[in-house]
């Protein structure tokens, strides 16, 4: 598994799992959509350590090393 998820997009990643779950703990999330935004948050928190994306992959993406 190679990485290919750039330093600020594991950032934004990051950052946006973390509001998300601050959202979902604080109950500003709909119940209908609490399960589903759970999971989007803990893949976008994982993608963002690990540094891989699978579906980067799939569509040819790559954002790490693009800036100098």
């Amino acid at each position: 598994m190679q990485p290919n998820i750039g330093i600020t997009d594991r950032i934004i990643r990051v950052v946006a799992a973390i509001l998300l779950a601050t959202l979902l703990i604080s109950g500003n999330v709909q119940k209908e959509i609490a399960i589903p935004s759970g999971i989007i948050a803990g893949l976008l928190l994982l993608t963002g350590f690990i540094g891989h994306c699978p579906l980067y992959k799939i569509f040819k993406i790559n954002t790490k090393n693009k800036i100098k």
